[in-house]
C-alpha cells in the first residue's frame, strides 16, 4: 500500500505558552504518532517525547522481525502491524507508569496518543485517549476512531467550548485503555489525526470542504483547521497529520 504524500504540524495554539502536542513521524518503519500530553510546562511536554522515542523503538523491533521473542502480547485475528503498536502502546505506558512512578502528583506526566502504520494491504491505528482519526474518501468525511473522553459540555456548537478529559492515556492508569482498528484505504483516501486542539471546533463536513477547497493540498488544509478552530475559540494545542494514499 503506497503513500502517496503526508504532511503533518503542531503549534502551542494562540493561548497556551507551551506546547504539550506532538507528533513522530519514521517513514522507514511506515509509523506515524501523534500525541496530546499534559502535566504543565517542563513535564508533559517532555515526556511526550519520551513516548514517543519508547514506542518507536519497540514497533521498529518488532515489525522488523516477525519471529521477534520480545511481545508480550499477541492476536491472531491482528495483522502484524497491528500486534506491533499494541506491543509498543503497552510498552510505552509501563514506560511513562514507571517514569511517574517516584514523582509527585505535580510532577507527573500523562499523554493521549494516536498510532498509524501502514501495512501491505491495510492500515492498522491505535488510539488512547483524547485524540480523533477520520477517513477522507469517495464517500466523504467517515470517523474511524473517535476519542474517549467525558465531555464536560454537552453543546458542541461553534459558539460555545467544547471542553473534554480523556477517558484513557498512557500513564494515567494500571490498565491501558486502548482502541485498534484495521482500515483498507484506496487511492485518494486521506486519514487525518488531531488533537482536541483541532476537531472539537470542527464538522467532519467542514473538514471534507477545506481538504476539497485546498484541492488536496496537505500543508494548506492543516493551516485552514487551525485557523477554524482558533476563530471559533480554541485555546488549546494543535496537532494535525494528513496522510494521504
Amino acid at each position: 500500500m503506497e503513500l502517496k504524500s503526508y504532511a503533518a504540524s503542531t503549534d502551542q495554539g494562540p493561548f497556551l505558552g507551551v506546547n504539550e502536542d506532538h507528533y513522530h513521524i519514521e517513514l522507514e518503519k511506515k509509523l506515524f504518532m501523534v500525541f496530546d500530553g499534559f502535566g504543565g510546562a517542563g513535564v508533559g511536554d517532555i515526556a511526550v517525547k519520551e513516548l514517543a522515542e519508547d514506542m518507536a523503538k519497540i514497533y521498529g523491533k518488532i515489525s522488523g522481525d516477525p519471529d521477534s521473542t520480545l511481545p508480550f502480547f499477541y492476536d491472531p485475528n491482528v495483522i502484524p502491524e497491528g500486534n506491533a503498536l499494541i506491543n509498543a502502546a503497552i510498552h510505552g505506558h509501563n514506560f511513562l507508569i514507571e517514569r511517574n512512578r517516584d514523582k509527585s502528583m505535580g510532577e507527573r506526566a500523562g499523554c493521549s496518543g494516536s498510532m498509524i502504520a501502514i501495512g501491505d494491504h491495510l492500515v492498522s491505528l491505535l488510539n488512547c485517549g483524547n485524540l480523533k482519526t477520520v477517513l477522507y474518501g469517495h464517500d466523504g468525511v467517515q470517523d474511524v476512531i473517535s476519542e474517549s473522553t467525558l465531555k464536560l459540555l454537552g453543546d458542541r456548537s461553534d459558539k460555545r467550548s467544547s471542553l473534554s478529559v480523556p477517558t484513557s492515556g498512557f500513564g494515567l492508569f494500571d490498565k491501558l485503555d486502548y482502541t485498534l482498528r484495521e482500515v483498507r484505504v484506496v487511492r485518494g483516501d486521506i486519514i487525518v489525526s488531531m488533537s482536541d486542539g483541532i476537531y472539537s471546533r470542527i464538522r467532519s463536513d467542514e473538514i471534507k470542504s477545506i481538504i476539497e477547497d485546498n484541492n488536496r493540498n496537505l500543508k494548506r488544509s492543516i493551516n485552514d483547521l487551525m485557523a477554524l478552530s482558533n476563530e471559533r475559540g480554541n485555546q488549546d494545542n494543535q496537532t494535525c497529520l494528513l496522510m494521504q494514499f
